[in-house]
Order: C-alpha cells, then sequence, then structure tokens
C-alpha cells in the first residue's frame, strides 16, 4: 500500500472516530479513559496524524451505543448490550 494510501485512511478513520465521540458526547479524555489510551492519542488519531496499533482501535471499538428513538438504551460492550433488558424489551418485545 502506498505512503499516501495510508494516510488517507488514517484521515478517513479519524474523522469517523472524531464524529462518533462527538455523536455520544465524550471529550478526548473520557474516550481516552475507556479505551485505556490517553485523551492526547485519541487527537491525534482523530487528526490523521496518530498511527494506532490494531489493539488501541480494537480497544477503541470496544465499546458501542444502542440507540432507539433518539434515546440511548445502552453504552456498554456488546455482550453486556445484548443481555441488557432495556435493549431487548425495545427490539424483541419482552426480556430473553
Amino acid at each position: 500500500m502506498s505512503r499516501g494510501r495510508r494516510a488517507s485512511i488514517r484521515q478517513l478513520f479519524g474523522r469517523r472516530l472524531h464524529a462518533l465521540r462527538r455523536l455520544r458526547g465524550m471529550t478526548q479524555e473520557e474516550l481516552g479513559e475507556r479505551s485505556d489510551v490517553s485523551g492526547k492519542l485519541v487527537g491525534q488519531i482523530e487528526r490523521g496524524t496518530g498511527n494506532p496499533t490494531l489493539e488501541v482501535i480494537a480497544g477503541l471499538a470496544d465499546r458501542n451505543a444502542v440507540m432507539h428513538h433518539g434515546r440511548l438504551l445502552a453504552c456498554d460492550t456488546p455482550v453486556a448490550i445484548m443481555g441488557d433488558r432495556a435493549v431487548q424489551e425495545a427490539y424483541v418485545g419482552e426480556a430473553l
């Protein structure tokens, strides 16, 4: 992969991370704390200047949010979200 292609992928990833973080109403420091990285690294990644490892990317992706009719139902790991009673009731009609 060419150097220019790698840079554009970092920039796209950074813009998407920035948008998702802002959507969730978190600061760079808060996302960093939840992902076990520094807020400074989150900022570098968002600007496309950071070069995160796969472990860092996995840590950033480890938490997910589930919205239903504009309301946040759960924000946790995928396994915890699937077991969340409010999520089950919203999407299945009853808790499993």
